[in-house]
């Protein structure tokens, strides 16, 4: 199961921010109804993706589907801008119909986020195989 966590904004709104959309549409969907049963009513803002494998961005389709935007590194922006809008050529999904277009923030070394109550920080990994991992 990816990492999912809570995070609350400035205005102590509670905000989801999922770490990955791991394998497919079917996980990715079950990861969004699970985080919106246990807070109901808080969106989720942002789901953290690493890199473009499919076994951490399989699920980013199924996320974009539900409006929720992607952080990322920088040199991986223009593929999760594009990928979301393309056809699904082998098995139609939820973005499919959707076919919703969402923000997508790339991030060079850093990202922190913070709500005063907690810290989360996520970091490109130097010396990897994926010189984009985030």
């Amino acid at each position: 199961m990816p990492a999912v966590f809570v995070h609350g904004v400035p205005d102590t709104q509670r905000v989801w921010h999922a770490a990955t959309s791991r394998l497919n549409d079917e996980r990715a969907a079950a990861v969004i109804a699970e985080a919106r049963r246990l807070v109901p009513g808080k969106p989720i803002r942002s789901v953290i993706n690493s890199h473009h494998h499919f076994d951490h961005s399989g699920g980013l389709r199924a996320f974009a589907a539900a409006g929720i935007g992607v952080i990322t590194h920088e040199s991986n922006r223009a593929f999760f801008e594009s990928a979301p809008m393309a056809p699904a050529a082998m098995t139609p999904d939820r973005q499919q119909s959707a076919r919703r277009r969402v923000p997508v923030e790339g991030v060079h070394d850093k990202r922190v986020l913070i709500d005063g109550a907690r810290t989360v920080e996520s970091h490109q990994w130097r010396g990897t195989r994926t010189p984009t991992a985030c």
